[in-house]
């Protein structure tokens, strides 16, 4: 599969960079080792696999795989990630996500900022492309974890800010669980057809 180069504005002068689209079914396993590593880097436990990266772009939504995800290289060294995605509209509006990755030996030479930029200038190409009516808003939306210091950094210098935070909890041993009541009136039951509509509403 051939993919096309791409140029990056302000990206670093780092000898041997380049960028170019994403080539499937490829790319898959240096993807997921570079996710895996700047989650490693970041103090994060999540890891990404080739699997789920290879169910992810097999049944893309809201992205064009063949347009949105840049990858950036040294030699043949895979380095650097950018991609943004546009789920369906909301009732008050559009939501953009955009969503980069800097291998941890390469960042802090202005890579991650010039990937961010990127995104930025993919989102305002499918939003002229798609006005959105009169007094509905357009948003753009980014993440990352509280310990990437860096990506913190990035985001809030380029006028992000924070709106709501996830929280992961691990149980590592399921043998001491304690049992606690519910309070009354409340009961745990398996969901039956009859609840369908209910649960449903």
């Amino acid at each position: 599969m051939s993919v096309t180069s791409v140029l990056i504005p302000g990206s670093p002068p780092i000898p041997g960079m380049t960028f170019r689209g994403l080539r499937l079914p490829d790319d898959l396993e240096a993807l997921a080792a570079l996710m895996s590593a700047t989650s490693e880097a970041d103090g994060r436990e999540d890891r990404e696999d080739v699997a789920h990266l290879e169910n992810w772009f097999a049944n893309p939504s809201g992205f064009d795989p063949a347009v949105d995800p840049v990858l950036g290289f040294v030699g043949d060294e895979l380095v650097a990630y950018a991609t943004t995605r546009r789920p369906p509209p909301e009732a008050d509006g559009q939501t953009h996500f955009c969503f980069g990755a800097v291998a941890p030996a390469w960042r802090r030479r202005g890579l991650g900022r010039a990937l961010l930029h990127r995104n930025l200038a993919r989102i305002a190409e499918i939003a002229a492309a798609n006005p959105l009516a009169p007094g509905l808003e357009r948003r753009v939306d980014s993440w990352c974890g509280d310990t990437a210091l860096g990506a913190v950094a990035l985001l809030e210098s380029e006028g992000f800010t924070t709106v709501r935070w996830f929280y992961e909890m691990l149980q590592p041993d399921l043998s001491a669980i304690p049992e606690l009541r519910l309070p009354p009136g409340l009961e745990i039951r398996p969901v039956v057809p009859d609840d369908y509509r209910q649960i449903w509403a």
